[in-house]
């Protein structure tokens, strides 16, 4: 895989103008821009619209979490938009996790358009041990929670998670070693 395909640049603008720029500025060395909340929510879907009319991917950063119904709907709308990948919180459970799945293949299949990979969110980066603990109620370890999350969006289907570079050793002892 080209190094270009292996890069995500982070679009974590607010100016779609300026985001846009950034994209053509670094089009020659990335593929695939990230489009997060904050950009998201200031350009709304016609960003990604004009980032694959560029010739690159998006991937939307939007970190979906609510009832399967709800989640899987709008992982119709971002697979229908053209989006290359996005994600969803594995806290929100199996059910949603597998619901969103089977939405996006279904869409993909039955439209002849390309299935965007979906990524679980394990435990945000800004969570520490202490809040983990004290604040949100959890007994056991942040590892621990990261570790059962990942086995989830494994059994659920999904294309891969994201983590604390702290925690990805818990996953890749048997898979990277």
């Amino acid at each position: 895989m080209p190094v270009k395909d292996r890069i995500i640049l982070a679009l974590d603008v607010n100016d779609p103008g300026y985001a846009l720029e950034l994209v053509d500025r670094f089009s020659e060395w990335v593929n695939t821009f990230k489009v997060g909340l904050e950009l998201f929510t200031t350009a709304g879907p016609e960003i990604v619209r004009k980032i694959n009319d560029r010739g690159k991917r998006v991937f939307l950063d939007l970190k979906f979490h609510d009832i399967p119904n709800t989640v899987s709907r709008a992982a119709a709308v971002v697979t229908r938009l053209g989006v290359y990948m996005f994600n969803i919180h594995a806290s929100g459970g199996m059910e949603m996790m597998r619901k969103t799945r089977d939405t996006v293949v279904e869409v993909a299949l039955k439209e002849d358009i390309p299935r965007p990979k979906i990524l679980a969110v394990t435990v945000l980066t800004s969570i520490s041990q202490e809040e983990f603990k004290k604040e949100m109620g959890y007994q056991h370890s942040i590892r621990t929670h990261v570790k059962h999350l990942a086995s989830m969006a494994y059994r659920a289907g999904l294309d891969g998670v994201v983590a604390s570079g702290h925690e990805v050793s818990v996953g890749c002892k048997k898979q990277c070693g």
